[in-house]
């Protein structure tokens, strides 16, 4: 569980690396959103995109899908701004294999 749990918030932080990129950071609001966040909440989080809905969570599967979705809808509620073109939080990436 604590690889899980350091893999999730490796990848908020890269997310929210590439939102700098996109956009200035507001670093009050930056300071009031992570004051927001508890342990409590993180391992709710967690426990429901680690559950058997989920489906394991594999690249290009109705679990990874699923749980890409409820990630999303997590950044919504919580008055995150979408990167991509200011309109999702996805962003489309093509797959050349050799």
């Amino acid at each position: 569980m604590k690889i899980f749990s350091a893999f999730i918030l490796s990848l908020l932080f890269v997310q929210t690396n590439f939102a700098q990129l996109a956009r200035p950071v507001d670093t009050d609001v930056a300071r009031t959103l992570a004051s927001t966040i508890t342990s409590v909440e993180l391992e709710r989080h967690l426990t429901q995109i680690a559950s058997e809905e989920f489906e394991g969570r594999e690249t290009g599967t109705p679990g990874q899908r699923k749980a890409a979705e409820y990630i999303a809808s997590v950044f919504s509620s919580y008055g995150l701004p979408p990167v991509v073109g200011d309109s999702s939080y996805f962003q489309r990436i093509s797959f050349i294999a050799e």
